[in-house]
């Protein structure tokens, strides 16, 4: 495993709640990162109020995007090593400020297949993605976990594990769940 204490993670809460299942579980996964000094930039999109993307056409033409609320966050992400999402899924997707997120990553597309930039995105990172469901979660989280997928084809980022809780309206999640999230991002970084 390389050197931690140089490396960078930024962090994606996707809950409207700040304490949730879904940052629960990111911060288990957080874990091992941050005990060995891992620089760590978490965001919560619902307090980043990001505007949908507009279809403009900005990025087809030029590097960035013609609004600028994620300025901060897509310049953490770029020079991030790691990168992880932590998410309730909502009506088998993500919540609605989270897809505005997500929707505004069209910039990476639009300089991959409009403008021929090879690797958009930054530099390599791979992620983990943490889900948490009121009900078995299997078709929401396999949404998300698609879309989010295809979006890091060409961003330069690899999905490595999705560490789902299912059932959250009925029960607590047990110590297992968050000794699975601890266990993913500890595997993360013996890959780093």
């Amino acid at each position: 495993m390389r050197g931690l204490s140089d490396m960078k993670m930024t962090v994606l809460h996707c809950s409207p709640r700040s304490v949730s299942v879904s940052a629960g579980l990111c911060r288990a996964g957080m874990k091992a990162a941050a005990d060995a000094g891992c620089e760590i930039k978490e965001y919560r999109a619902y307090d980043m109020k990001a505007s949908g993307c507009l279809a403009c056409g900005f990025c087809g033409k030029k590097d960035g995007c013609a609004l600028r609320d994620l300025d901060g966050f897509i310049a953490d992400l770029e020079t991030s090593d790691l990168f992880f999402i932590s998410a309730p899924v909502f009506h088998d997707g993500l919540p609605g400020p989270a897809k505005s997120v997500f929707d505004r990553f069209q910039r990476y597309y639009s300089a991959r297949f409009e403008r021929g930039v090879k690797k958009p995105g930054g530099k390599p990172k791979k992620a983990l993605l943490f889900l948490a469901s009121g009900h078995s979660g299997e078709r929401g989280s396999k949404n998300i976990a698609d879309m989010i997928r295809q979006q890091f084809t060409v961003m330069n980022t690899k999905l490595e594990a999705v560490i789902i809780c299912p059932d959250t309206d009925s029960k607590e999640p047990g110590e297992a769940a968050f000794a699975l999230a601890e266990k993913a991002g500890r595997d993360i970084l013996e890959l780093l």
